[in-house]
């Protein structure tokens, strides 16, 4: 719009309103314009004095955008004094009496000015402020309109302007103006970010989604910053749901907003809709520039979050299509993990095991020996097949693994009946420790392994020994429950113990057959061992190890009454609600199971890990 046709709508503007007219430009104001040249547009450096000016005026802006309007006012005030022409001075000190309702006057204050300036929106924007501060809001939406028409760009205008009315309170009249300016300018998803604030001030969450969706497409706001604020709707509760009409929607009308479709594949991944996430997140894989930069994440978040099936997919349709040794290689690893976490132990073993063919990788050998290694050891029980893949590793380049390997070759000594050797190797791992919770940890494993070879005395020396050395330690607890319990069970001779002990080295070593057969043939003919509730805990176990939970529930029950006043049944009762709920997925179960336990037992040291786990239940049931 021209200077003149400006000038015009502008006296016009103030006539209406005012009752005035407006003048012309101060002469010095249009000889500036004249003599500025299109092509001057280097900035010049300014001078001390003028530099300190600028300095005082931001600092009184900053206080005034902190919300110290009365600060900023006293500054606004001494530099209009210097300067009282000063465009953004006035400005800031009309907004500080605002902010502060000092009203009286200001309104014949900015008139004077505008009357003066007729060709400067911000003054006429000014007086719509003030009018609006005084409660008459009808006569500032009036001067607001009549502004439009000043602004060269007609869509800050209308922003400008309905930003006013939304700092004034007014925010139903900003959304119909926001509106009314859409259908103006043809414009659906124009103003979304100005109407999703305005709507968030009301509340109402699903038209807060939908504006939110347009802001995206208008190019607005981000799709992480929309992403963002749609889960922290949904988390407070002013969403029921996701916008997935829309989102498709707005995807389908714009197939180049990649963002789009990697947010609704998010919002998917939250609602457990697994297999419709993947879609989308295979389709963005396939699109992009790398390959794997998209389903190696989607994998390793879905497998967290429970979408076990829809990772799996992913990740073996990642080895099925990428050359790329370092994403194969992680998703060996993450799949391997995932056949492990599902019980396929046979099939995560294979998945090492062709690691260990095809990469020489010093990192990811070491890796993949010391999972494989863990696997045999803790997953099969198979210890013959972990000594020689653990002895490889810590031949070899250890990396990160070297300490834990060597724990964990002691145990398999250990399972493998050499325990001595595994006596051996954890006296050397505390020899040459380079830390106190490394040795306290390798004095107590050996104080097991001792107990698991028969020597009992040995077990309650090294148990002793973290107990009098580490008082403070990480096992300290452990070794003095284990203290105690060889001591209380030694009336009645070793022998008992050292049966016990032995079962318990074949249930480790996954010899669950053998291990119920012993137990129950000591559960018959102890029949006043102290051991006998220790025994019947360990065939719920070796039930729970095969999978047949309802029978390891049955069993856990008959030390809860057949055991009321030893020291597992309250564990047996607590464990019962936890097979409910990890194993059976009987949610409403668990949580009543954990209600009786804390009726029963309210004083119990175990309250608090149960009230925890009924809270946990509770959240996950309500999903």
């Amino acid at each position: 719009m021209n200077r003149i046709s400006r000038l015009h709508l502008t006296s016009i503007v103030l006539l209406a309103v005012f009752g005035m007219t407006a003048v012309s430009e101060p002469a010095y104001a249009q000889a500036q314009a004249q003599t500025q040249l299109p092509g001057n547009t280097r900035k010049q450096p300014l001078e001390p004095q003028e530099l300190a000016f600028q300095r005082r005026l931001d600092e009184a802006n900053r206080s005034l955008r902190r919300g110290n309007a009365a600060s900023a006012r006293r500054t606004f005030e001494i530099l209009l004094k210097e300067r009282p022409d000063h465009h953004d001075a006035f400005v800031g000190y009309v907004t500080a009496r605002i902010d502060l309702y000092e009203l009286e006057g200001l309104a014949d204050l900015v008139q004077r000015k505008a009357e003066f300036n007729p060709n400067d929106a911000d003054y006429v924007l000014l007086m719509g402020d003030v009018y609006a501060a005084g409660g008459d809001g009808e006569r500032a939406l009036t001067i607001w309109k009549g502004a439009l028409s000043m602004f060269p760009d007609e869509t800050a205008g209308y922003r400008e302007i309905g930003d006013r009315m939304a700092n004034r309170r007014m925010v139903p009249e900003a959304i119909q103006w926001f509106e009314d300016a859409r259908a103006t300018l043809n414009s659906k998803n124009r103003f979304a970010r100005n109407l999703a604030s305005l709507y968030d001030l009301l509340g109402e969450g699903d038209r807060v989604a939908e504006e939110l969706v347009r802001a995206v497409v208008e190019g607005t706001m981000k799709d992480s910053e929309m992403l963002r604020r749609l889960k922290e709707l949904r988390v407070d509760g002013d969403l029921d749901a996701y916008p997935y009409g829309l989102l498709q929607t707005a995807l389908r009308e714009n197939p180049d907003l990649g963002g789009l479709r990697e947010v609704l594949g998010s919002l998917l991944l939250d609602d457990r809709r697994c297999g419709d996430a993947l879609n989308h997140y295979v389709e963005l894989d396939n699109s992009g520039r790398t390959c794997g930069a998209f389903l190696l994440p989607f994998a390793r978040t879905a497998s967290a979050r429970g979408c076990v099936d829809a990772a799996t997919e992913a990740l073996e349709a990642l080895l099925a299509k990428c050359e790329r040794p370092t994403v194969r290689i992680e998703s060996q690893f993450m799949l391997a993990s995932i056949y492990r976490k599902d019980g396929q132990a046979d099939r995560a073993a294979g998945v090492y095991q062709s690691l260990l063919d095809n990469t020489k990788n010093p990192g990811d050998r070491s890796r993949a020996n010391y999972e494989l290694g863990m696997l045999y050891l803790e997953d099969l029980g198979d210890a013959k097949k972990a000594i020689p893949i653990l002895n490889e590793l810590l031949r070899g380049k250890q990396g990160v693994h070297g300490t834990e390997a060597r724990f964990a070759l002691a145990r398999a000594y250990l399972l493998d009946t050499e325990t001595e050797r595994a006596v051996r190797e954890y006296q050397a791992i505390e020899t040459e420790a380079a830390d106190d919770l490394m040795r306290e940890r390798a004095i107590y494993l050996r104080g097991e392994a001792q107990y698991y070879a028969g020597d009992i005395d040995g077990a309650l020396a090294s148990y002793r020994e973290v107990i009098d050395r580490f008082p403070t330690g990480d096992y300290v607890n452990d070794a003095l429950e284990q203290s105690i319990f060889l001591s209380e069970h030694r009336d009645a001779g070793d022998i008992p113990l050292r049966e016990y002990a032995t079962c318990l080295l074949m249930i480790d070593r996954h010899e669950f057959r053998e291990a119920r057969a012993r137990l129950e043939e000591l559960f018959s003919s102890l029949l006043v061992s102290k051991l006998r509730d220790d025994f019947a805990w360990q065939l719920a176990v070796i039930e729970e190890e095969e999978g047949r939970y309802e029978s390891a529930i049955e069993q856990l029950q008959s030390i809860v009454t057949d055991f009321a006043g030893e020291r597992l049944a309250q564990a047996a009762h607590v464990k019962i609600g936890d097979l409910y709920g990890n194993n059976l997925q009987n949610l409403p179960q668990a949580i009543a199971q954990y209600e009786s336990f804390l009726l029963e037992h309210p004083g119990s040291i175990l309250s608090d890990e149960v009230r925890r786990k009924k809270r946990e239940a509770e959240a996950q049931n309500e999903l």
